[in-house]
């Protein structure tokens, strides 16, 4: 009898569980689309306002120095993750930040207005309650592994519509280039494959390591 109620018991949970857990995921879509349609105005703003002009995306990887930082004072920039931990070491500061990663979001969003005053994030991450920095959210359009035919990569030119991801936020930062109406791209520190990479418990501003390809 007592592993019969048990049974039920756990019936019961498990059937109550799927209906709560659609409304909070439907919510949660809401809340995105709203932040999305708030963003709207200020892509439309943006878009464009670089016209012609050259710009860099700054990854994280080992081969990225401080000296190649500290070059780009003055120049249109679009740097993301934890690039903050090199402000110590640089008078550099990105033009643009980007976020996508949801455990480095977690752990950026609560602290991030010490060293940055707008970020943009896809619509899959979460906003937290008083953040004291302006956030720009953007679609998340699907990813390569979403779609049946590898064979046309998707890239969006226009953030107010939405951004691709693609297994890396570098993807993210080209798309926002474009969009910005850059039309020399210079990547910097975006290593293919490299020996040692910390993923998002690294300490650092840049992964350690030997770079591959």
């Amino acid at each position: 009898m007592a592993v019969k109620n048990l049974i039920d018991r756990a019936g019961v949970r498990l059937g109550l569980w799927p209906a709560r857990h659609i409304r909070e995921q439907a919510a949660t879509r809401r809340e995105a689309e709203r932040r999305v349609a708030e963003s709207a105005h200020y892509f439309a703003s943006i878009k464009g306002i670089h016209a012609g002009k050259r710009g860099f995306v700054i990854g994280n990887g080992p081969s990225l120095r401080m000296t190649d930082l500290d070059r780009l004072k003055g120049e249109i920039c679009i740097a993301s993750n934890k690039i903050h931990l090199a402000f110590g070491a640089t008078t550099w500061q990105p033009t643009y930040y980007t976020v996508v990663d949801d455990l480095t979001w977690k752990e950026l969003a609560p602290v991030m207005h010490g060293f940055a005053d707008h970020v943009f994030i896809p619509s899959y991450l979460p906003l937290p309650q008083g953040l004291a920095l302006d956030v720009h959210t953007f679609r998340s359009l699907p990813n390569p592994s979403d779609l049946e035919d590898w064979s046309i990569l998707p890239f969006s030119a226009d953030a107010g519509v939405g951004i691709h991801g693609g297994y890396t936020v570098t993807f993210v930062n080209i798309q926002l280039a474009v969009h910005l109406g850059l039309t020399e791209i210079y990547l910097i520190g975006c290593d293919h494959f490299y020996d040692g990479a910390l993923g998002v418990e690294g300490k650092g501003a840049v992964d350690p390591g030997t770079v591959q390809n």
